[in-house]
């Protein structure tokens, strides 16, 4: 019976993670900054972090969605700002 239960409960988590990556890839697609102000980067940033926040509040329960939402944040950070480096190189 332990099986089922835990099988029922990966079953919810992949799908609750199907529809967040769904959801956040989406959003992502939408972001829009300019990469040679820092003004700009830092709204985009503030911008990827309350959408990540307001995207996991539906799935608090989903351990997988909380540690996902985290690191996707940092590496939103990370991919902005490797991008306004290049920018500021090439430019």
């Amino acid at each position: 019976m332990n099986n089922v239960k835990g099988l029922r409960n990966i079953k919810q988590k992949t799908e609750e993670m199907s529809k967040f990556v769904g959801a956040m890839n989406f959003e992502l697609a939408k972001l829009d900054f300019d990469a040679t102000d820092p003004a700009s980067i830092k709204r985009a940033l503030k911008k990827v972090n309350k959408i990540a926040d307001e995207k996991t509040s539906s799935y608090k329960r989903n351990d997988w969605i909380q540690n996902f939402s985290r690191k996707l944040k940092g590496h939103v950070r990370k991919s902005l700002t490797k991008r306004a480096a290049e920018t500021h190189i090439g430019g």
